[in-house]
């Protein structure tokens, strides 16, 4: 079911699927809830599984500029609509990741577990952004085909094809960013720091990190994993940043383990 909602002050684009406890998936950046659906459809036969677009993405509003913080409010506030009263769980995908991170710091008490994907504790840039800047290029206005090039070989394991990239990436956001909306996100993203708060989580987390991930590399990862008390850090082999594609079973074995343990 796709509904467009009023959270936290803004129009946010939705969908539900599945029964049972609440599992809130959080895209990365320049995509859209689109993007979580293989995740979706991995778990939506044991929980109610909600996918959204964050604010200036997908189909939700484009505001001219927004914060890290903004994003975590937002998702704080559709945590509170759906958990109605109780705790949810979250699974973050890179930008998602620093999302969800934000949000459980902010509000603890909202959580259940916690799976960070694909994960950083800190930045001074956008991920994306660096590795378009470290190849000379302005991540607003880089042509669209020379991106996609770029990302998907930053993304994928090194044996990946690039016949197999574009077939796990066919059913992905479909909308397009305009050259606005894509500065501002890049923006939310600038010189944040989670590290701080982390020593100070008590909600179970998992963390994930892809063997060749070259937006995020494992140690990134692994960083976070070391900071916050209890977490558990898992690599997943074989994979880059796309683990979730790549090694959809194995990923979703760990992540079905860790939240039904």
């Amino acid at each position: 079911m796709d509904v467009l909602k009023k959270i936290n002050g803004i129009e946010i684009a939705i969908n539900e699927q599945g029964q049972g406890p609440v599992l809130i998936l959080v895209h990365g950046l320049s995509s859209s809830k689109e993007g979580m659906y293989h995740i979706r459809d991995m778990l939506c036969d044991r929980y109610r599984v909600i996918s959204y677009d964050a604010r200036g993405h997908g189909e939700s509003e484009m505001v001219p500029s927004y914060t890290l913080t903004d994003h975590a409010l937002d998702l704080i506030a559709l945590s509170r609509e759906y958990g109605r009263g109780g705790k949810v769980s979250l699974w973050g995908f890179s930008m998602g990741s620093y999302i969800a991170g934000a949000a459980l710091q902010r509000e603890p008490d909202l959580f259940d577990k916690v799976i960070l994907m694909g994960t950083k504790g800190d930045g001074k840039t956008s991920s994306v952004e660096r590795i378009l800047r470290e190849r000379g290029h302005d991540p607003a206005t880089v042509g669209e085909v020379e991106l996609a090039m770029i990302l998907m070989k930053a993304s994928f394991a090194p044996k990946t094809s690039m016949l197999r990239m574009l077939g796990l990436l066919k059913n992905r956001s479909k909308v397009r960013l305009t050259e606005e909306a894509r500065r501002a996100e890049v923006e939310a993203l600038h010189d944040f720091d989670l590290f701080p708060g982390m020593k100070d989580i008590k909600v179970p987390v998992l963390v994930l990190a892809g063997e060749y991930d070259a937006i995020n590399p494992p140690e990134l990862g692994k960083a976070v994993a070391e900071a916050i008390p209890g977490a558990r850090f898992v690599l997943v082999k074989g994979a880059g940043h796309m683990m979730s594609l790549e090694k959809k079973d194995f990923v979703g074995k760990v992540a079905t383990e860790f939240l039904e343990g």
